[in-house]
């Protein structure tokens, strides 16, 4: 049977299953993480302490502690935005590529360096050329 609704007919209902839509599961959450502590899996037998003075030694770690706290320009407020556990991963993925053989990262970091330091030492020898006081030239 159907209605009228503002002077049109209303489609009839009649037969029609009406079925109700379960809710999406939640995806389910890691734990949170602290985003400015290395985190880790242990050797077997091998204390935290131990594990730091590894990562200390092995010189990876602390390149990426520089390089998270240094990079604050293109990413904001790197605690919270940069995890410090990530980038040691893939500091450590870039090495072992190297190890391999393949250059091909390690090429393109170079190659935008060389453009990025050119720009700086182009703008800093322009400013030293038009600068007419000593104190200012000593600078640039």
């Amino acid at each position: 049977m159907s209605s009228r609704k503002n002077g049109r007919k209303a489609p009839s209902s009649a037969g029609a299953v009406i079925r109700r839509r379960q809710p999406a599961k939640a995806p389910k959450r890691t734990p949170k993480r602290k985003p400015d502590v290395l985190e880790g899996k242990l050797k077997p037998n091998q204390t935290p302490q131990e594990a730091n003075a590894s990562l200390l030694v092995a010189g990876l770690a602390p390149n990426a502690a520089v390089a998270r706290e240094w990079s604050g320009y293109p990413f904001g407020q790197v605690e919270k935005t940069v995890d410090l556990t990530f980038t040691l991963n893939d500091i450590v993925d870039a090495a072992e590529r190297v190890n391999a053989g393949d250059l091909g990262d390690v090429e393109a970091l170079l190659t935008a360096q060389t453009v990025t330091l050119n720009a700086v030492f182009a703008t800093l020898a322009y400013k030293a050329n038009v600068t007419r006081q000593m104190d200012h030239f000593e600078r640039f």
